[in-house]
């Protein structure tokens, strides 16, 4: 039993890490893997092992809403349930505070002794909250607004340099989208704390000298090929 628990748990990362590539979503979407991923959404913390399937399901759901299918963006965002905001918020805080020893040896990710891009846990929550009013509703009452003005306001670390190789956005350009994305639903609707909305308003663009040193470092990589990771 405890061999099938960890078998289920990387087969599960595989297919969160599959769900990133929105050019997988079709054959995802055949293969059944939104139904799939909802039957381990339910917490499972009183089973031996400590990996939280429930989030990694979760994380997996995240990325399918952002398929260009109508069917599959609306079904995978209503399998997502609304508490695990606060705890991919809590990921991203982590990952942003942690080295990347002290987050495998602390099984910080769900419960697994891997190492992970803080824009990885930024991207599933801008991907539900770009796809879901209910999720930005959550996500303004918690703790996430402020965590974006700290990556935006440059107090917290950006992970440019991990991305590059791949082409890939960073923590500082998955938290603007974040911010426009909250921004755009507190406007359609009154779901926003007056203090965190004024602050999230504020906060700028991105920490000076940030999209200068990525453009440089772009030029510089220019002609290796890329991934979408």
């Amino acid at each position: 039993r405890q061999k099938d628990g960890i078998l289920l748990s990387w087969s599960l990362m595989a297919l969160i890490r599959l769900a990133q590539h929105p050019e997988t979503h079709p054959a995802l979407r055949r293969a059944g893997a939104a139904p799939s991923l909802s039957l381990f959404t339910r917490p499972n913390h009183r089973g031996k092992l400590t990996v939280r399937h429930d989030l990694l399901a979760s994380m997996g759901l995240a990325f399918l809403s952002s398929s260009s299918s109508v069917e599959i963006r609306q079904e995978a965002c209503s399998l997502v349930p609304l508490r695990t905001i606060p705890e991919l918020v809590q990921l991203l805080r982590q990952r942003l505070q942690l080295s990347a020893e002290e987050v495998v040896a602390k099984k910080v990710f769900c419960g697994m002794p891997v190492d992970y891009r803080p824009r990885f846990a930024a991207q599933s929550l801008t991907l539900l909250c770009e796809a879901s009013a209910a999720h930005s509703a959550i996500a303004w009452q918690s703790p996430l607004p402020s965590l974006l003005c700290q990556i935006l306001g440059g107090e917290l670390p950006n992970d440019a340099a991990a991305n590059l190789p791949f082409g890939s956005p960073d923590v500082v350009e998955m938290s603007s989208r974040c911010r426009t994305a909250l921004l755009f639903h507190a406007k359609k609707r009154n779901i926003a704390p007056a203090e965190a909305l004024a602050a999230l308003k504020r906060a700028p663009a991105a920490p000076k000298g940030t999209f200068a040193e990525r453009g440089e470092a772009n030029s510089k990589a220019s002609q290796r090929p890329k991934s979408k990771l």
